[in-house]
């Protein structure tokens, strides 16, 4: 473990209040520029002048530059020999082997003995746990039952029915983890309205303690549009990993066929997928994605960039693409950078289901924008993105209701009074 501690960022001119310290275990968390550090990093800046002094634990490293000035590096010891590591992390491992999904189970212990010596130095009064991956939530729940702390678990994923988790034991696994979380915590949240609405249907008798707050976005990292990087050109950008059914296979088909049939040029048009690609998955080869990346018109760069230069290259492309897909063909979930595109304000091409949160966000956005449907047929994809192709590039500012909706700022007041909420209930 290594811990850096600094001075909370102060903000001159405020009444001075009573400081709450908070726990939080956000797996991911910035400087890595995965959609997962985000949220928890925005939560911890929000919630300081608000009197709550955030200590965060995480496996992502933060080398020379911590991003929050008091912070725990714990280490995954997924890598790491057996004879590297104690007992209660090998038994860590060992469950994780035969478990449908990796939860980073044998990460918690060291997380716990993390949480453990903040909590001796600050008492703590409350923790905060992230997920995915769930194993947070473990940890969290472990500090409660052993220190009567109140717990808050944010629940970025569906943990049940989640369409990205289909093993063969995923149902009755799944069910069993949500349930601890769902009756364990004090209070749980839920990133999109669709997704609080299942959990209270799901759980009625704790159906007070669900609530809602949105993904988001930081007004202070400054998103906006930029000069296009090619202006004799349409880019139209994918900034994120490829996986499962969130893959551009329709649109690679349909601007493949447009492009035969001339109805758009390959020199008018590029569309550029910057992340990580998950190669084994069959749409890569039903697509012929290697040979395709060799034509002008695509260009693929994989590998995850910081979020300096993610977010330089969308300001800079022309058209924005959002792809809002499983294999489950289930809406329940809002992509983190639908909030950075809105913020840029080029037009976006969302791939999605009817009535999903993600289509009524950019509804209201006020930013131009074209759907296509997961099961829209191939005459109707083509023409919705032709439509699509002929949208002007010029950015337009987000609405006044997105604003308000959706700043980080404003939904930390949500979670500040959560995290006070009464006293902490235990087993």
């Amino acid at each position: 473990m290594r811990h850096s501690s600094g001075p909370v960022p102060a903000h001159s001119g405020e009444p001075a209040q009573q400081v709450t310290d908070l726990l939080i275990f956000a797996y991911y968390f910035r400087p890595l520029n995965e959609s997962g550090a985000h949220r928890p990093f925005r939560f911890a800046r929000y919630l300081t002048p608000l009197g709550i002094r955030s200590h965060v634990v995480t496996a992502s490293d933060p080398g020379s530059t911590p991003a929050w000035s008091s912070s725990a590096y714990v280490e995954d010891p997924g890598g790491r020999h057996w004879s590297e590591v104690d007992n209660w992390t090998r038994l860590g491992k060992l469950v994780q082997r035969v478990l449908p999904y990796n939860d980073r189970l044998d990460w918690t212990p060291a997380a716990c003995r993390a949480g453990e010596s903040i909590i001796r130095q600050t008492r703590a009064t409350a923790v905060l746990s992230t997920s995915p991956p769930i194993a947070s939530h473990f940890v969290a729940r472990y500090l409660k039952h052993r220190h009567g702390i109140r717990w808050i678990a944010d629940i970025r994923d569906p943990i049940s029915h989640n369409p990205f988790r289909t093993g063969l034991i995923a149902n009755w696994y799944d069910a069993a983890v949500e349930r601890m979380v769902i009756e364990g915590a004090d209070a749980v949240i839920a990133n999109t309205d669709t997704a609080g609405q299942l959990l209270r249907k799901r759980y009625p008798r704790f159906a007070e303690k669900i609530h809602v707050i949105w993904n988001g976005y930081d007004s202070q990292d400054g998103l906006g549009p930029m000069p296009l990087s090619r202006p004799d050109c349409n880019v139209l950008l994918h900034a994120g990993s490829l996986y499962g059914g969130r893959h551009p296979g329709m649109l690679v088909r349909s601007l493949e066929r447009l492009i035969r049939a001339g109805r758009i040029s390959p020199t008018a048009v590029r569309l550029d997928l910057i992340g990580s690609i998950e190669r084994q998955h069959p749409w890569v080869t039903e697509c012929g994605l290697e040979e395709l990346c060799s034509q002008q018109w695509l260009r693929c760069v994989e590998g995850m960039l910081p979020v300096s230069e993610a977010h330089a290259a969308m300001a800079s492309a022309a058209s924005l693409l959002l792809l809002d897909l499983n294999e489950q063909r289930a809406s329940l979930q809002v992509p983190g950078k639908l909030f950075e595109y809105i913020q840029i304000g080029r037009p976006i091409l969302a791939f999605t289901t009817p009535g999903s949160p993600s289509e009524r966000i950019l509804q209201q956005s006020g930013i131009p924008h074209v759907c296509i449907y997961q099961d829209a047929s191939d005459h109707e994809t083509d023409d919705r993105v032709i439509r699509f192709l002929s949208l002007p590039s010029n950015p337009v500012p987000p609405s006044a209701w997105f604003r308000e909706q959706f700043d980080g700022s404003l939904q930390a007041r949500t979670l500040a009074e959560l995290i006070r909420g009464p006293s902490a209930t235990h087993f």
